[in-house]
């Protein structure tokens, strides 16, 4: 099984997991992220589609709790930095 990370994506061009040929997808998103202004749709090929961080996708959260802006997750300190490492070394559950 593949993973896939996904930090603030407006969307992946699918509306579900499933879309994904079986990737695990899992995703952290903050609350003041700018990208919730970009709309979740796709509509003939053109746009973003669903938040990986949309319940109804089916991605797993990762913690973003403190986590402030577009770019925070990925910051020193951040909750989603250790988690994300877990999930590369393959040790998240």
């Amino acid at each position: 099984m593949h993973d896939i990370v996904a930090l603030g994506a407006p969307g992946m061009g699918v509306d579900r997991v499933a879309d994904l040929g079986g990737a695990r997808v899992w995703t952290a998103f903050a609350a003041g992220d700018w990208i919730r202004r970009v709309p979740q749709v796709r509509v003939a090929g053109l746009g973003h589609g669903r938040r990986p961080s949309d319940s109804r996708f089916g991605a797993i959260a990762l913690p973003a709790e403190g986590v402030d802006g577009h770019d925070g997750c990925s910051s020193d300190g951040s909750a989603t930095l250790p988690a994300v490492a877990q999930v590369v070394a393959g040790s998240a559950a």
